[in-house]
């Protein structure tokens, strides 16, 4: 940028924080002034990128002052030793108070006016800005300053909406974008947003809100300015966010986006339809669109976590970026598809265009979990123990006990199935250490062990539940083998009353579980009979062996999918 000489300092004062030999008062001394200069920087950085209003008579003579001070101040903390720190830092603070009225008075100014970019920079720079107010936000939230305590929650929904608006501009600028006036439009939105961001948060920085004026007009601003950025409560950002995506196009092979800007992205997809789920004024407009809302919701959920899980998966780089490429295409296919059910809470007109992208989203969905499964069963195929011996089933059960006692926030979508698979593998377990034989049912059970002790700690180690959509597929082959068992047994004469105790004592339905991880606890109600099959061809078997209805309990109908 334009003002090295304040980002420099900052660099300065946080390697001073770092060496860890400061007293305490001091320390607090240099957090203030590193704060203060951050600010300034941010200034400084709308002031080059042409935010800040050219005709001021007075910013000229304020930006050579703020030169001469940084240059001095960096000039100084480089000769003084640490002792002389105490008397520097004060003298340092104390000459940005002398600035920060014309500072003040700048932005407030600039808040009345609407200043247009005549020269936009690349988006890097643009982000640099994004980042730089950011830091203002959780500056502002953090120091628990009086001036913001009236406009606290206003202010951390800002620094939200900021850094989602910072993720959707770092996904879509990586992106190989032809129409690049329409990026364009983009990134003045972005500028626009974010100087009048930096100007309040400047404001709520250096002003006490002493009366009910002062706050209510910061308030409004605040309010005001949310509103514009967000895409459920602004068209022109949302259709504008939406062009862009339409015409994006996957980069080169062998550039790979980074995982952390995907995610990001769809985290800021995810905050789109939760917030439309909660806003009481458009419940009633998005009462048709539940299903679309709930579906999305779904499978980004699934997106996000198994970008974060992919490295997990994949053994050659060449292959992982590939795969990532085709996730970051469905990912933009979801922003659109977000952006129109956001669109038809006003324009119903579009909801036939919504419907045919809708479906066409969860047909990619389908083939990516397809593949994905396909890589996972012979990644634990590969390395699952390949022979009889139980022992290491102890540990898995631990984990499971572990999981369930401390009451992880990662497993609530799937308590019941977890309880139900701790049953199971423990039941089990007790068959095979009492009887000897039946090799093919021990390794059947090993290698089922083996895949459930994998993708229960999806919910813990891998930052989300990438797995949940195949938890079913394991507790049903456990299920199934222990049919298969107790049908064996009886043939044989062996007792396997472990398994026919397992099978009734504990499930008023037997082995009853819950269906993917989209239907939640509030959304499941056992006592309908509901059950998940994963393969039309086991039906028969798995009536046969696994439904016990008592005498209040008749089904009623069954619905069998193929996964």
């Amino acid at each position: 940028m334009a003002y090295p000489c304040v980002d420099s300092l900052v660099d300065y004062l946080e390697s001073l924080e770092t060496e860890g030999n400061i007293s305490f008062p001091l320390n607090d001394q240099i957090q203030g002034l590193k704060l203060e200069l951050r600010f300034l920087s941010t200034f400084l950085r709308c002031t080059s990128l042409g935010l800040i209003t050219d005709g001021d008579e007075h910013l000229l003579d304020l930006l050579t002052r703020i030169d001469a001070f940084a240059e001095e101040a960096e000039m100084e903390l480089l000769v003084i030793a640490d002792k002389d720190l105490s008397c520097k830092v004060p003298v340092m603070l104390e000459a940005i108070k002398l600035i920060q009225s014309e500072i003040r008075r700048i932005f407030v100014k600039e808040l009345e006016s609407q200043t247009e970019v005549n020269n936009l920079p690349g988006y890097e720079i643009v982000l640099e800005l994004v980042e730089c107010v950011l830091g203002n936000l959780r500056a502002l939230v953090d120091a628990e300053a009086k001036s913001i305590g009236p406009s606290k929650i206003q202010i951390e929904a800002l620094q939200k909406s900021i850094g989602f608006l910072g993720s959707a501009v770092q996904f879509i600028a990586n992106r190989c974008i032809d129409e690049y006036d329409i990026l364009e439009d983009l990134l003045t939105h972005v500028l626009a947003v974010t100087q009048r961001a930096a100007c309040l948060s400047y404001l709520c920085w250096v002003d006490e809100l002493v009366d009910e004026e002062m706050v209510g007009g910061i308030c409004v601003r605040l309010s005001d300015l949310l509103r514009k950025i967000k895409s459920t409560t602004n068209p022109e950002a949302r259709e504008v966010l939406f062009a862009v995506l339409k015409v994006s196009k996957s980069p080169p092979p062998d550039i790979a986006m980074k995982e952390e800007f995907v995610v990001a992205f769809i985290d800021s997809l995810l905050e789109n339809l939760m917030e439309l789920q909660d806003s009481e004024d458009q419940a009633r407009l998005t009462v048709p669109l539940e299903f679309e809302i709930q579906n999305t919701l779904q499978e980004l959920r699934f997106l996000k976590a198994l970008i974060i899980d992919l490295p997990n998966q994949y053994d050659e780089p060449q292959e992982l970026d590939n795969f990532l490429i085709r996730i970051e295409s469905v990912v933009c296919e979801a922003g659109c598809l977000v952006y129109m059910i956001c669109a038809i809470v006003q324009k119903e007109d579009m909801v036939k265009e919504m419907n045919f992208a809708l479906h066409d989203f969860l047909e990619q969905i389908g083939r990516i979990k397809a593949e994905i499964r396909r890589v996972y069963l012979e990644k634990l195929h590969n390395n699952s123990p390949g022979n009889c011996d139980t022992l290491f089933i102890y540990p898995i059960l631990s984990n499971l006990k572990d999981l369930l006692n401390n009451h992880n926030k990662s497993i609530d979508t799937a308590k019941q199935q977890i309880e139900t698979l701790l049953r199971g593998l423990a039941s089990l377990n007790s068959f095979f250490e009492k009887q000897g034989g039946l090799k093919e049912y021990c390794l059947r059970f090993i290698d089922a062990a083996y895949q459930a002790d994998y993708v229960v700690n999806s919910f813990v180690s891998r930052g989300g539940p990438v797995w949940h959509h195949l938890l079913c597929t394991v507790l049903d082959e456990i299920n199934l083998m222990n049919a298969d068992l107790i049908e064996t047994c009886t043939k044989k004469n062996i007792d396997s009353a472990v398994l026919e105790h397992s099978e009734t004592s504990t499930d008023p339905l037997g082995k009853i579980y819950l269906a993917p991880s989209y239907l939640t606890n509030d959304a499941v109600d056992f006592n309908d009979g509901v059950v998940a099959l994963d393969d039309e061809a086991r039906l028969p078997s798995y009536l046969r062996n696994t439904i016990n209805f008592n005498d209040k309990q008749q089904p009623t109908g069954l619905v069998a999918t193929g996964g």
